[in-house]
Parts: C-alpha cells; sequence; structure tokens
C-alpha cells in the first residue's frame, strides 16, 4: 500500500508501511490542521514577477518545528495534537507558505505558531512534490 494523506474539513487518513489511522472531529467542532514539510517543491505566485511557478523551499532552518519533526526520520506522519505534552504547546518557529513566495525573502515565511493551541492534528511530510 502506497503511502498517503488525506485530509478533509472534519478528519485526516495516514496510510504509511501499510497500516491507517483516522483522526475525527468530536461533535460538530471544525478540525483545524497544519501541514510541517521537510523539503518542498510549492506551486505559488511569485511575488516579484507575479507569475505562477515551482519553487524549491529547502530543508526547514535548525531549531524550528519543522526542522525538528524533521530530525525524528520519519517520512509521512500525522500527531492528534487534542492531547500531547506542553511542548507543542511553545511556541515555535514553522514556515507558513500559501498562495505566493518570493525566494528574495525566505525568512519571512518562518512564523511563530503553538502547534497545540492552533490546531487539532500537525502532519509532517519530508518531501513533498508541487501541484501540477
Amino acid at each position: 500500500m502506497k503511502d498517503a494523506l488525506t485530509v478533509c474539513a472534519s478528519a485526516a487518513k495516514i496510510t504509511s508501511g501499510g497500516r491507517t489511522h483516522q483522526v475525527h472531529t468530536r461533535g460538530t467542532k471544525r478540525f483545524s490542521k497544519e501541514a510541517v514539510f521537510g523539503e518542498l517543491r510549492v506551486r505559488a505566485v511569485d511575488l516579484v514577477t507575479g507569475q505562477i511557478r515551482t519553487f524549491t523551499v529547502n530543508a526547514p532552518p535548525r531549531g524550528s518545528l519543522d526542522a525538528t519533526l524533521a530530525a525524528l526520520g520519519i517520512p509521512l506522519f500525522a500527531i492528534d495534537l487534542r492531547n500531547v505534552p506542553d511542548w507543542f504547546a511553545r511556541p515555535h518557529y514553522s514556515r507558513q507558505i500559501g498562495w505566493g513566495y518570493s525566494e528574495a525573502t525566505p525568512g519571512v515565511w518562518m512564523h511563530q505558531i503553538r502547534a497545540a493551541r492552533d490546531f487539532d492534528l500537525l502532519m509532517f511530510v519530508d518531501k513533498a512534490t508541487a501541484s501540477r
């Protein structure tokens, strides 16, 4: 079975190493999730030229949440943040890349988050390819 990560507004399912784990919301609460990446290829609007293109975003900076999770050496996993150690509630820097990106300012994409406060689920993908 191929490793995969499937996410929707109310649930997430991760399949890795032939095992599947699902996380669902409780009640009618919307499911809040965040994806964290090791190395990333992303299609985004180049904020310098205004053109859509593919960027290669190298390994995350040392000490960031992204780098800490990458150091585990697990290529694909998810953490249910609703009952985790206090470490996940502390502030950590993480890359936040959306519809636009610029290689001229790579540090501007680092934002401080408190994963356990801000999200229900944290997903990690070591190497991600750009959308087509």
